[in-house]
């Protein structure tokens, strides 16, 4: 706070006052004078003027509140199963039943084996926050040898003390959901060493190699990734990638060993996919949860605590193959073709057994309240509604299952269910409660014993 002031500092030039003073650079005109005054503390503590050395005239001393400059890093990550094992926590999530906070970073930094680890402590660290994280969900977790993953990510479960000062201290909040990567694009990763720059340049799919697990072979092959030029090193994996707009794009999983100059030397996974799976949203910059790509929980019997209103198809207008394809798309589509065939066996079952009195397919997937898709808040209808107008890959996979399940010749691989939830689900729904799944496939539970 000297520098200003290279004589006689004033008396109101006191830390117990302020929280930081400034002086514009030489430009344009007289420099202006800053002075941010502590919270609690009024603005008229400080004097409406102020004589710099050197200067004849009195300088106008523009007396203001101001944050306190944070030194912007993201929190350390320590698997107590592994120590040695460092990484970077990416974002604060909230789940899709807005109970539950989790931190989020990769699989291989919570779980370094890749092995089953459910509960498993991860130490964290972020100045004066420190607590501890739970696991709650990872992928990949290969059973026995690599497996093709879209992600290398995962969640551990935080409690309401530790969320709330990640909350208040912000680094770990974006502005908001980035969108589509664009070559040359700028971005920053945000290490647990501050703000690295970065560039966009390709998108990668290869084999990924965590350190300590099995020396120089692959323990996964990384898909749909993307890579891009930046400083990276060992320990920020997970941290967060950003756009020139702060919006969180996706989290640091890798470099890349032995890449030419000038060609993408680390590896990011695209975030849309991470909050998908794990059904969750990131705590944002403003206080909101971010809108884009919120997951859903999956269809459950009627009765179940939901919020929302019935469903409703607005002022489009479907067919009955459209309104199932909307479903299965609505519902499954980042579980493959197996995942979305799986609710549309439970469609089927519903539809022929006449179950809750619906006599049609179509009825089945507008009946209020159970698939959540089709709720009037679900902040996915939009996008799913506009993908009914222009089919993606998914969407037609959906509408070729649809096809099948109209014509009555879909085999059924759920044993007969009507009924499913995610295993994502910290409690399963009280109508589940008791009862063992007939099937699971991908991120859903099924069950053919429920009336």
């Amino acid at each position: 706070m000297n520098a200003p002031f290279d004589g006689k500092r004033p008396d109101w030039l006191d830390t117990a006052v302020l929280n930081g003073v400034w002086l514009e650079l030489p430009g344009h005109g007289v420099p202006r004078l800053y002075a941010a005054v502590r919270d609690g503390l009024p603005l008229g503590v400080l004097p409406p003027s102020c004589q710099l050395p050197g200067l004849r005239q009195l300088l106008k001393l523009h007396r203001v509140r101001a944050p306190r400059a944070v030194a912007q890093a993201a929190p350390e990550l320590r698997p107590r199963a592994r120590p040695a094992m460092v990484g970077t926590a990416t974002a604060l999530l909230r789940g899709i039943d807005g109970g539950q906070s989790y931190l989020l970073t990769c699989a291989h930094v919570a779980t370094p084996t890749l092995e089953r680890a459910f509960g498993a402590k991860v130490d964290v660290s972020h100045g004066s926050a420190i607590g501890v994280g739970s696991l709650t969900d990872w992928r990949p977790a290969p059973a026995a040898g690599p497996e093709h993953s879209k992600m290398d990510a995962a969640i551990l479960l935080v409690d309401d003390a530790l969320a709330l000062a990640f909350r208040r201290d912000g680094s770990l909040l974006p502005a908001g959901i980035g969108g589509s990567p664009r070559a040359g694009q700028p971005v920053t990763m945000l290490s647990r060493r501050g703000q690295l720059d970065g560039t966009l340049m390709v998108y990668w799919s290869g084999p990924v190699d965590v350190p300590g697990l099995s020396a120089g072979e692959a323990d996964y092959f990384l898909d749909d990734a993307i890579g891009y030029r930046c400083d990276s090193r060992p320990g920020d994996s997970g941290g967060a990638v950003r756009d020139a707009q702060d919006c969180l794009m996706g989290m640091h999983i890798a470099g890349l060993d032995g890449a030419e100059s000038g060609e993408a030397n680390a590896v990011y996974g695209p975030i849309g996919p991470v909050l998908d799976t794990f059904r969750a949203s990131p705590w944002l910059r403003s206080g909101a949860v971010g809108a884009a790509e919120l997951p859903r929980a999956g269809a459950v019997a009627g009765g179940s605590a939901r919020t929302g209103s019935a469903p409703t198809i607005g002022s489009t207008t479907l067919s009955e193959s459209d309104v199932v394809a909307c479903t299965l798309w609505g519902e499954a589509r980042n579980q493959g073709e197996e995942g979305m065939h799986a609710v549309a066996c439970v469609i089927a079952n519903r539809w022929h057994s006449r179950y809750r009195k619906c006599a049609s397919a179509q009825a089945v997937c507008l009946d209020p309240w159970q698939f959540s898709c089709w709720l009037k808040n679900d902040p996915n209808q939009p996008r799913m509604l506009a993908v009914a107008r222009r089919p993606d890959g998914p969407y037609q996979a959906a509408l070729a299952i649809a096809g099948k399940l109209l014509q009555r010749t879909l085999g059924d691989i759920t044993r007969g269910a009507r009924h499913y939830y995610a295993t994502s689900l910290r409690e399963p729904p009280k109508w589940a409660r008791g009862k063992a799944p007939c099937v699971v496939i991908g991120d859903h539970r099924f069950f053919n014993d429920v009336d």
